[in-house]
């Protein structure tokens, strides 16, 4: 048996077959872009990395196989131009990429980039003298392309002392458009601390090029390494209306013949017998842990798993688990004689897995997780939840209290709490009442006792959505008023 490749693999969202079809599909598709940064302004302060980030970005695409259209310092004629210029480019079809770093600000709930020569002296004069972001994300919209994405690095604090709040808001109506912000609407991105870049757009470099990596994965990726590097004071954001999958950098045709689709990252040891016929009716399979003598099951087949089981070619479905351990699940096409080798994380002062519980269509996955008193995972997120102890049950705050809270929280030498989005809250949403809440059984009991829960996710400097979970629904609640909180943090694997 000869080795073939050893591949580092992390989240698919597309087994081999569809994987095939979709780089057949779309890897010789249209890609245009539209990079502008704005930095010497003449009334606002002069920002430091727009410029370079833009740069950057720019000769990224290119490399990526976009076609940009690139303005430095434009004003609001040129920005304009550019962007007609820029929608006549993806009327053609494929993917449409806007990105933008520079000033930008929110007044009334809207959103505007500012040019260079704006002359700007009160809140007033901004709808005149900037650039309206709708002018983008319409003629996108009316594109009807692909694929539409926006990056905008232009959550600066605001210059106006009314009318307008930090950062921007959140853009509502974008059918078929992915959205990505530097930060969280309604606050302000950290300026001229990632070194010749900004924080956002340092990370972005480091994982847009990154094969195999879905828009998704891309972002959260970001998300995770900008919010470490800030101390929790910036958490990058994205807002998704994209209809299909986007990959920056598409997976080689020779990787993903048998990749092993669980939404983890897994050492993967391809093998195969060099005598293998290709009309062989039946192929070899053995999946070897670690740990050892962990469990393996098939998912989509009565079958009992068993080393170098021989099975005919298809689609397999398997979930190793063991005690102690986070369980991975995933699929794979077996079209020849095929050894896997899957890593199991070890996760502290855990116990056995909770028993599943039926979920909301919100939740992708199995709610099967891994428990302690103090925290609980749910494997079907790789989230990790605080669970709450009858000392702190009843802890309701004013949101910033809450925002502080998790920020300091302290488990089981865990340190980077942080308050959940409003979609990671509502993965924790049941169909299924459990001691008359509609929440995950395994934290059902630990519970305030009204059942309103922060998030992250603003709606404007002032209003915050929160999960209620006692219905099931969602609301927004000024960050004044009191509610409880639960604090979460992403396991690295």
């Amino acid at each position: 048996m000869r080795k073939i490749w050893i591949l580092l693999l992390s989240i698919f969202v597309l087994n081999a077959n569809d994987l095939e079809i979709y780089i057949k599909k779309y890897s010789h598709e249209p890609r245009n872009a539209l990079v502008i940064g704005n930095a010497d302004y003449k009334v606002f302060k002069k920002l430091k990395n727009p410029i370079k980030d833009s740069a950057d970005i720019r000769d990224l695409l290119k490399k990526l196989g976009f076609k940009v259209i690139y303005i430095t310092n434009g004003n609001k004629k040129l920005m304009k131009k550019a962007i007609r210029r820029f929608y006549e480019k993806i009327k053609n079809g494929g993917v449409g990429l806007f990105y933008y770093a520079g000033q930008g600000v929110e007044v009334d709930f809207k959103n505007y980039l500012i040019p260079v020569e704006a002359d700007i002296k009160e809140v007033e004069d901004v709808d005149s003298e900037a650039i309206h972001l709708s002018d983008v994300t319409q003629r996108m919209t009316k594109a009807r392309n692909r694929a539409n994405i926006i990056i905008l690095d232009a959550s600066r604090s605001n210059p106006f002392y009314r009318g307008g709040k930090d950062g921007l808001a959140g853009i509502r109506n974008t059918k078929g458009i992915y959205i990505a912000y530097a930060t969280e609407p309604g606050k302000p991105a950290r300026e001229g601390v990632g070194g010749r870049n900004g924080l956002f757009t340092k990370y972005l470099k480091k994982f847009i090029s990154k094969r195999g990596l879905t828009i998704d994965q891309v972002f959260n990726k970001v998300r995770k390494s900008v919010h470490k590097a800030s101390n929790g004071t910036q958490l990058p954001y994205t807002s998704s209306g994209m209809l299909g999958g986007f990959y920056f950098s598409l997976p080689r045709r020779k990787e993903i013949g048998n990749q092993f689709s669980i939404p983890m990252e897994t050492v993967v040891t391809v093998s195969t017998h060099s005598k293998s016929k290709p009309t062989q009716k039946k192929y070899r399979l053995k999946i070897s842990t670690i740990p050892s003598k962990a469990n393996v099951e098939f998912m989509n087949i009565q079958s009992f798993y068993h080393d170098n089981i021989m099975l005919p070619r298809g689609k397999y479905e398997v979930k190793i688990s063991k005690d102690g351990y986070l369980a991975k699940t995933g699929s794979f096409l077996l079209d020849k004689n095929t050894e896997f080798k899957a890593k199991l994380e070890k996760l502290s002062n855990f116990s056995t897995p909770a028993k599943p519980v039926k979920v909301a269509s919100v939740n992708l996955g199995t709610n099967r997780g891994m428990g302690s008193k103090k925290v609980w995972m749910d494997s079907s997120t790789g989230l990790m939840w605080e669970r709450k102890t009858k000392r702190n049950k009843n802890f309701d705050v004013i949101w910033t209290k809450a925002e502080k809270y998790c920020s300091t929280l302290k488990i089981d030498n865990f340190r980077d709490w942080r308050l959940p989005t409003k979609n990671e809250l509502s993965t924790l949403l049941t169909k299924k009442k459990f001691q008359g809440k509609y929440i995950k059984e395994n934290l059902s009991r630990n519970i305030g006792k009204w059942g309103w829960y922060w998030s992250s996710t603003h709606v404007n400097q002032d209003e915050i959505e929160l999960i209620y979970f006692n219905e099931g629904i969602s609301s927004v609640y000024h960050k004044s008023v009191k509610y409880y909180v639960r604090c979460v943090r992403e396991v690295d694997f």
